[in-house]
C-alpha cells in the first residue's frame, strides 16, 4: 500500500510541475504579444485572392515584414455612398496586413504618417505573387512607378494606414492573353489572307523586275569599262607628247614674261626693232 502511495505522489508531483512549466510558457508568450508593437496596414485588391489565406506572409522584396490578419469585401467594413461607388469598388477585396513595428521601420517610420504616406506616394504599392509556380499566394511590398500604377480615388476613409495595390503579373499576363484572343475574334482573318498574299505577289514581281533590270545593265557595264581601259591606254600612249608640250609651254611662256619686261623698259624698242648704229666722222653715209 505504502508502495502504490509513492507512485501515485511522484505521479500527482509530475502532473503538478508540468501544469507549472505550461503556465509559466503561456504566460511567456502571452506577455510577448502583449508586449509586442504591432502596425496595422490595409489595401483593396481589384483580381481574384484566390490562394491568399489568413496568415499568409507580406514580404518586401523578399524580406517577410508581416503577415494577412483579414480577407473580406470592402463592403463588409465600409458602406459605399452611391451606385457609382458601388459599382466601381463593391467587388474589392479588403486585405488587412499586421507588421512588427519593429521590423516595418526598417522600411519606415511608422512613427511618421506623413513619412508613410510620402513613401506610397513615391510609389510603394502591395501585389499578390504566388509561392513557387503552383504554391499559395502572399503579399509582396515593393516600389512601382506611380504613373503606371496610379493611386485609386477610394470614397471613404480607410481605418489603418493604407497602401494602394497593383495587378499582380499573373492578372497582367491574362490581361494580355485575353486581348489578344479578343482581337483574333474580332479579325478579318480572310481579308488578312487576302492582303498577305497580294503583298507575297507584289514583292515577287519586284525581284523579277530587278532580276530584269540587272541583266540589263549588266552589258552596259562592261561597255563602261572597256571605255575606262581604252582612256588609260591612250593616255599612256601620248605620255611623251603630253610631257613636250608642257616643255614647250613653259619656254613660251618665258620668252613673254621676258618681252613683257622688255616693254616696259624700250617701249619703242619692242615696236621699231634696234636702231641703225651711229655715224662717225669721215664715213660715208
Amino acid at each position: 500500500m505504502k508502495h502504490n502511495d509513492a507512485r501515485h505522489l511522484k505521479v500527482g508531483v509530475f502532473v503538478v510541475v508540468s501544469l507549472g512549466l505550461l503556465f509559466i510558457a503561456l504566460a511567456m508568450l502571452g506577455a510577448n504579444a502583449f508586449l509586442k508593437e504591432t502596425f496595422m496596414v490595409e489595401t483593396y485588391i481589384d483580381e481574384s485572392v484566390q490562394g491568399l489565406d489568413v496568415g499568409a506572409p507580406v514580404k518586401y522584396r523578399g524580406v517577410k515584414i508581416g503577415t494577412v490578419s483579414y480577407i473580406r469585401f470592402v463592403t463588409s467594413r465600409y458602406i459605399l455612398p452611391n451606385e457609382d461607388a458601388q459599382s466601381a469598388f463593391g467587388k474589392y477585396i479588403l486585405v488587412e496586413m499586421e507588421f512588427d513595428s519593429k521590423t516595418l521601420n526598417n522600411v519606415v517610420d511608422t512613427s511618421s504618417r506623413n513619412a508613410f504616406d510620402q513613401l506610397v506616394e513615391a510609389g510603394l504599392r502591395v501585389k499578390l505573387a504566388p509561392t513557387g509556380i503552383t504554391g499559395p499566394m502572399y503579399l509582396e511590398l515593393d516600389s512601382l512607378d506611380p504613373k503606371l500604377n496610379p493611386e485609386p480615388k477610394i470614397s471613404w476613409q480607410p481605418m489603418n494606414a493604407y497602401i494602394p495595390s497593383a495587378p499582380s503579373t499573373l492578372y497582367r499576363m491574362m490581361e494580355v492573353t485575353e486581348q489578344i484572343l479578343r482581337d483574333i475574334e474580332l479579325a478579318d482573318i480572310e481579308t488578312i489572307a487576302i492582303q498577305i498574299k497580294t503583298l507575297l505577289t507584289t514583292a515577287d514581281n519586284v525581284f523579277t523586275d530587278a532580276s530584269i533590270a540587272m541583266e540589263n545593265i549588266g552589258p552596259t557595264v562592261i561597255r563602261l569599262r572597256k571605255l575606262v581601259q581604252r582612256l588609260d591606254n591612250l593616255a599612256a600612249s601620248q605620255q611623251k607628247d603630253i610631257e613636250d608640250l608642257i616643255h614647250h609651254l613653259k619656254v613660251i611662256t618665258q620668252h613673254l614674261a621676258e618681252l613683257s619686261e622688255d616693254a616696259k623698259d624700250y617701249p619703242s624698242q619692242v615696236i621699231f626693232g634696234q636702231p641703225p648704229p651711229p655715224i662717225l666722222p669721215g664715213e660715208d653715209q
